[in-house]
This record gives C-alpha cells, structure tokens and sequence, in this order.
C-alpha cells in the first residue's frame, strides 16, 4: 500500500464502505457494513505492508492469533483479509471514546475501574501468549456503557514478523510525529466520537532493520523524529519500557509499564517522562526514575499510588512480572475500600427502615416489601428534537438484510422477501419538526381504563366491540395465553386478566388507536415520525443501534419454526426488553407488536418533493372504511428481520390483529 495514494475501497469483499475513521502509522482505519451479517465493522488496513506468497502463511498464523483472543476487555477481531495483496483486519465497532480524549486529570475513584478493565483485558491476553506491545490511551476504549476495551492487540508484533520475514516497510526515510506536544486535554476528536481503532495520539516509533537501537535524529522541530532506515513497528514514545527504548525484545513486563504510564497520566495529567523531542523522552526514561506518583498528586489513594509507581519502575525485575499480579493488586484495592459517605447514609436508612417495619404487623411488612420489589416501569412520553434524516433504504441495505434473513433462517429468503423490502423504496430525505412520542405501547390497562370511559358501546358474538357502527377490537385472542382484554358481565365493565396489564393492548383496529390517542389530546405517528424515532439522523439499522437483536432481549421472532421460538411465544410487559430501547428511551420499537401509524398503504414511497417536511400520506377519515393503513416495526410474531428500522407492512384498517398495537405522539409547538 502506497503511503500517500492508497484509497480503501468503496466495497470489498463482504464489506461496503461507510466512512474513514482515521489514519496513523501503523494503518488506515475505516467503518464499514458486513452486508452479510449487517452489522457495522471498523476494518484496519496496514500500511506500507503488501503480501506476497511467501509471507501469506506467516501473516495468517500471527493475525489468527490475536483473533483468537476473545474477552469482554478486549475488542473482538472477526477476520483478516487482504485487498490487491494488502492485508487487513476486521473488527467489532466501539461506539465510546478512547482515553486520550478524556479530560485529565481524573479523580483516582474514577480511574481505579479503568485500571482494572484494562489489567483484566492484558492478563486474558497474556494467558494466551499475546503481548499488546502498543499500550496507550488511544489504544483503550471507554464504551458508552462504561465498558473498557482494548484495542490493537498485537498488531505491533504482526508487522514486526512480517517485516523480519523479508518485508519492506516505509519505503524511504521519513519524518514521523512522535505527538509532542500533545493535542490540548478534552479537545474533540478529529474523526468524531465513537471511532473503534483511532488514529494515535502519537505514532509508533520504529526500530532499525539492522540493529536493536533506532538511529534518532532531532531536525530541529520539535515532536519529530527522522528514521536514518525504514523498519518494524515497536510503540509509542511517551508509553514505551526503557528496555523497548535498548531495543530488548517484550515481555509482559513491557506491557505493565506501558499499562503504569497510562495510569499515571490519567491521574496526573502528564506522562512520567514527558519531553519535546523522543530523544529527550528516551534519555529520561533510561536514566530519570518517575517521580512518586503521590508526588504530583494530591489526596490520592495510597495503595493505588504504590501500585503505580511499582508498575513503572525502570528495572523490569522491579515491576509486577504479570497484569494478573496489576489486577489482583487493584481487585485487593477495591475489596479494601470503606463505605463512603452515601453508603452509610443509605445503610443508616436501612436500618431506620428496618426498625420501623418491626413495628408493624407481618402482613404489612409482605405488603411494603411487595411494593419495593415492583419494578420501575418506564412511563410518559421522550421528546425528540427535529431533524433531518433518510428515510427508507437503499439497494445496498435491502440486499444486506436478505443475506442477515439467509443467515439467522437458514432458508432462502427470496422473492417474498425482495417485494416486501421493495417498500422501503425509494429512499429519500425528509424533515421532520419536534415531538414528544409514547416511551411504551399503550398498554391493555391503559386502553380498558380509556374504554370503560366510552359510550355506545356494543359486544356480538361475545367477542367483537363496536362503538356504534366502528368495530374497535376483537376480544377473541388467536393465540394462547389469552393476554389482552376482557368483558365482565357481572360488574358491566372490560378488565384485563390478572398479570397482563402491563402487556401492550393488541386485537384493536386502526380507528380504535385514533380515538384512543385522539382522546388524550395526540395523535397516531406518521410513518416518517415513526422511522425518524427508530433510526435517528444517524440511520440505525435498528432501534438501539447498530447490533443484531438477541432472542432474550428483543421480543421478535418467537413463533413455531422461527429463529426465537424457544422463548414465550406472546408478547411481553412493555418496557422488559432490554436491547429494545433507542438512544431517546422510547422502547419495543423492534419488537412485541407492530404498531398502527397514522399513513394510508402504499406498495412504495409517494413522491415527496424537496424540501419534504412532515410527509403524510391521506389523513382523512371515512368512520367504516376498508383501507390499508400502514404498519410500523416488528412483533414477536413476525420474522426477526423485521426488527429493523425501516421495516414497513400493512394491514386492514378495519380488522383488528393478534400482533398489532399502538402508541401516540403529540407535536411540539
């Protein structure tokens, strides 16, 4: 690959380009969609590497084992591959932000779970014979649910067997950035948030291919370095072991330092050795010990502050000889810690609790702990911002979700399939303004409390309602257990068996989810309003994101002979689904029921001429009429790739059907 003209392609393999994500030394990084799997994927292109048959095998065997690695700390590799004879690998995406983007310095108690994600992460790797080699914050994800990841496992040593195998490197002697002096602390990344695999804060320095030591010579400006011969990757400057600096080979050890360093400059602001030229930085690290972390940094724990200062000692005999010992060291730490001052507040209330429930009888303390237990369930409506996204999808994306449909089915998912993701066409640019939207389906105690409310009610047959003339439900389920509503002829009211109420209401017509919202002073969602709170502006395949959905966790595909069917084959409470939920709080988007919208049927998008903003498609309303209105999002009954985001069926608006529900919307003014 050519430094400075290579390209990633626009697809490649399996794999459709979605946008760059950065570029350092050591590669280009780009986000890209498995079509196959429909996921998102940060695949890795090495630079200055080209394979040809002889070092294919070699290649293969050390990337194979780093992919191998697998742990909750460290991101996952799925492949490697090469493109025109550069290899690349692919990994899971990260959506956080890597530590050097985080504001420094950071109190200790914020630090300390830091340090144990990344130990943990290092001795599952260590155990498996594999060094990182490159330990810096810009190799360490914090996800956005406060997970650590570690990044570019063994990269380093990939390249270096690659390049000791005959392979060239840099093809001319050029100037590196080492990274000094550093980007200001808290600065917005160049490439955005949520970059798995980003650039480097500084890059990897590089060991000459004839000796141990690199040749350095300062060219006058300051943070740059020039490399006399072009050579193998080692690691980053301000994080690198005085033995890496002796060119020694690495070790474990090499690896606690780096991890030491880390430390010390997430809770001091700076690295031990910091200095405007890498030779300046080697020259303190060979002969400069680092200063007691306590030091440089007030009121800090003084366990956490010995296990940091041991981490970065110059001699290696002198560290932990293994990120097991790092991790045991900081687990001790933490079991170690006393309660602070909300916890023994909040066991200080306990107490008080538990003092006056021994006051009261023993049916009154079953009936408060009953009521402590219950769950909190989520309620009212989330706002959400107007904006401008796609909505629809794209060939590509249609094309995707049949190859995801192949993959979880196991069946062809042919021209059935094709014509109903024909209706997401054509994808086109809409606006739409601000509303507040129904965090959860409309439940059946919600809908029997509306309903007992009404007039001119009508049941035939024991089973299907009419308000006058407009058929509103159907109180017969098709399915078994019966979950939804029914009519108690002795109290002359509806009432929802015991242990459903919080089950969405189902079996209710199009018209009665109109006069139900219309009542409470809403309205059904228009089809764009729908999409727009599932995919948002950034185009989420799903509801939550960018993930594939989990049986347990989504409430999809649980029919006979579906991919879910082990699981309850009916719907569940709104709200328990625990991947099912966007960025917004809204929830069962993806799945539990289909939800009526406010839009007439159409096989495809109706012209929308730009700007388009709050399309609907015919509105009026005829009381009785026989039209197709349309369906939004999946349900258990349904195939799992209908959970998607912009999934779309129909129905009759005057039927009512065992997996379709609602929920409301208001707009904002």
């Amino acid at each position: 690959m050519s430094e400075s003209t290579f390209l990633a392609p626009k697809r490649f393999d399996e794999y459709r380009l979605l946008r760059p994500l950065g570029e350092g030394t050591m590669g280009q990084v780009v986000l890209c969609m498995d079509t196959a799997l429909y996921r998102r994927v940060a695949v890795k292109f090495l630079k200055g590497v080209e394979l040809d048959p002889s070092q294919k095998e070699r290649f293969w065997i050390e990337a194979r084992a780093i992919a191998r690695l697998s742990h909750p700390n460290i991101v996952t590799i799925y492949r490697v591959g090469q493109y025109q004879g550069t290899p690349y690998l692919v990994s899971e995406f990260i959506e956080g932000q890597s530590l050097d983007r985080l504001p420094r310095p950071l109190p200790w108690d914020k630090v300390l779970p830091i340090a144990v994600g990344i130990a943990k992460g290092l001795d599952a790797a260590h155990r498996s014979g594999v060094l990182h080699r490159d330990i810096k914050p810009a190799n360490i994800m914090l996800t956005s649910r406060g997970e650590v990841k570690l990044l570019d496992f063994g990269l380093a040593k990939v390249v270096d067997n690659l390049a000791q195998a005959g392979m060239s490197g840099v093809a001319n002697p050029a100037l590196i950035d080492s990274g000094l002096p550093r980007p200001a602390l808290g600065a917005e990344p160049e490439q955005g948030p949520g970059a798995t695999l980003p650039p480097p804060t500084g890059d990897p320095i590089q060991l000459t291919s004839s000796g141990r030591r690199p040749v350095i010579s300062d060219d006058g400006t300051p943070g740059r370095i020039l490399l006399t011969e072009a050579g193998i990757m080692l690691g980053t400057p301000l994080y690198m072991s005085p033995e890496a600096w002796e060119g020694e080979p690495a070790t474990a050890r090499s690896d606690v330092y780096s991890l030491g360093v880390v430390l010390y400059e997430l809770l001091c602001g700076v690295p031990p050795h910091h200095a405007p030229t890498c030779s300046l930085i080697r020259e303190l690290a060979l002969t400069s010990p680092a200063a007691p972390i306590a030091s440089r940094v007030e009121e800090l724990n003084p366990e956490l502050a010995a296990i940091v200062d041991r981490c970065v000692r110059q001699s290696p005999r002198d560290r932990f000889a293994s990120a097991s010992e790092v991790l045991a060291a900081l687990e001790a730490l933490i079991g170690s810690q006393p309660q602070s001052a909300p916890d023994r507040r909040r066991r200080r209330l306990i107490y008080r609790t538990v003092g006056l429930l021994s006051l009261l009888s023993v049916s009154a303390i079953s009936y408060l702990y009953v009521i402590s237990r219950e769950p909190m369930w989520p309620s009212g409506t989330a706002l959400i911002a107007g904006g401008t996204f796609t909505l629809g999808s794209t060939s590509d994306e249609q094309e995707s979700a049949l190859n995801w449909c192949k993959q979880v089915t196991g069946s062809e998912c042919g021209e059935e399939e094709r014509l109903q993701l024909s209706r997401e066409r054509p994808q086109h640019k809409v606006t739409v303004s601000a509303f507040r939207m129904d965090r959860t389906e409309v439940t059946n105690s919600a809908f029997v409390e509306w309903l007992n409310q009404q007039k001119d009610l009508s049941l035939t047959e024991n089973r299907y309602l009419y308000q006058g003339t407009v058929l509103l439900a159907d109180l017969y389920p098709r399915y078994e257990p019966a979950n939804g509503f029914v009519w108690n002829r002795r109290l002359g009211r509806y009432e929802v068996p015991k242990g459903n109420e919080r089950h969405p209401v189902t079996q209710v017509t199009w018209e009665a989810a109109r006069r139900y919202c219309q009542s409470k002073g809403m309205r059904l969602p228009t089809e764009a309003e729908w999409e727009y709170a599932a995919r948002g502006v950034e185009g989420r395949p799903f509801p939550w994101g960018f993930e594939s959905p989990l049986c347990d966790r989504v409430n999809v595909a649980r029919a006979s002979g579906q991919p879910c069917a082990v699981m309850k084959g009916s719907t569940i409470a709104v709200g328990s689904a625990a991947q099912d939920v966007t960025p917004d709080g809204i929830y069962d988007l993806a799945g539990n029921v289909a939800e009526w919208v406010l839009d007439a049927f159409h096989d495809t998008y109706r012209e929308c001429p730009p700007p388009c903003k709050d399309p609907i498609e015919e509105t009026a309303v005829t009381a009785g009429e026989r039209r197709q209105r349309v369906l939004r999002g999946g349900s258990w009954l349904w195939a799992i790739w209908s959970s998607r985001s912009a999934s779309r069926s129909r129905w009759w608006s005057n039927e009512a059907v065992q997996n379709v529900g609602f929920r409301c919307v208001s707009p904002v003014r």
